[in-house]
């Protein structure tokens, strides 16, 4: 029977009335979270309702406002009871119930809130929940939000692969989607590993920056040589000569002493 909010008043915290069940093992909770009677849900939260009490199909409120689409009862509920987000069995959770009836919004507020888009039951993943219906909308917001598409369900079986057996045009179409999703992501990857690889230079590129060849080196020291006969005696004196072509020559023998040293160790 239909309980008003105002008459709930009347009893007090723990009462075995505010937790009795009908013959589906449901509670007041259940019955205003259902039927998205807000002002219901929130008196019967305030009376210290069990929220984590399961009717006969294993739900409990939060899985029935998720499955309804009451949107404002679910927030309610997870404000009261975060735990609830954890609160799942091997049947189902929120998220699968709501994708499988294509409540985006609901779906949108589990994700936000924390929920684990990839746990998985019998049935798979919320994914497998939402191809299965044709829930194109709510597809795409799993793909959005990163759910591995490659969990099974207990036949072992990915989304993908289960949309793929059915011929039903909406079934084409997320398919399409969750294969577009794959090969998205698997470019990415390539992609990320060649840019990786592309910035680190070849072995021979380095060794030439950090290092000058004897033949490079004597053409510097002609070069320096031709420059000193071409230019006037006064601006290029004899002695910036000598100080110039004697570094030039420490070089060169500096550079062999590097070589042969380098031809040892090799030997």
């Amino acid at each position: 029977n239909a309980i008003e909010s105002k008459d709930l008043k009347k009893y007090g915290p723990f009462d075995p009335y505010i937790n009795a069940k009908n013959n589906d093992n449901e509670t007041a909770l259940h019955c205003a979270a259902q039927y998205g009677h807000s002002d219901v849900v929130k008196v019967l939260l305030e009376e210290l309702t069990d929220p984590t009490m399961r009717n006969n199909k294993f739900e409990t409120p939060l899985d029935l406002a998720a499955l309804y689409g009451r949107l404002e009862v679910v927030k309610m509920l997870l404000n009261a009871h975060p735990n609830l987000l954890s609160c799942n069995t091997k049947k189902h959770t929120p998220l699968h119930l709501a994708a499988r009836n294509g409540q985006k919004a609901v779906v949108e507020v589990l994700l936000e809130a924390g929920m684990d888009i990839n746990y998985q039951t019998e049935k798979g993943s919320a994914l497998h929940e939402a191809a299965l219906f044709g829930k194109t909308d709510v597809v795409q917001i799993l793909l959005a939000s990163e759910i591995d598409v490659n969990i099974k369900d207990i036949q072992g079986k990915s989304a993908l692969e289960i949309v793929r057996e059915h011929p039903a045009q909406k079934s084409k179409e997320i398919a399409t989607l969750i294969q577009d999703h794959m090969a998205g992501k698997e470019i990415l990857k390539n992609t990320e590993s060649t840019v990786v690889l592309s910035k680190i230079p070849p072995i021979h590129i380095v060794e030439q920056c950090n290092q000058k060849s004897k033949g490079e080196e004597q053409m510097e020291l002609t070069k320096l040589i031709t420059e000193f006969e071409s230019q006037p005696d006064e601006e290029c004196p004899y002695e910036a000569l000598c100080n110039a072509t004697s570094h030039s020559i420490e070089s060169l023998r500096a550079s062999d002493k590097e070589t042969s040293s380098s031809q040892e160790l090799i030997q």
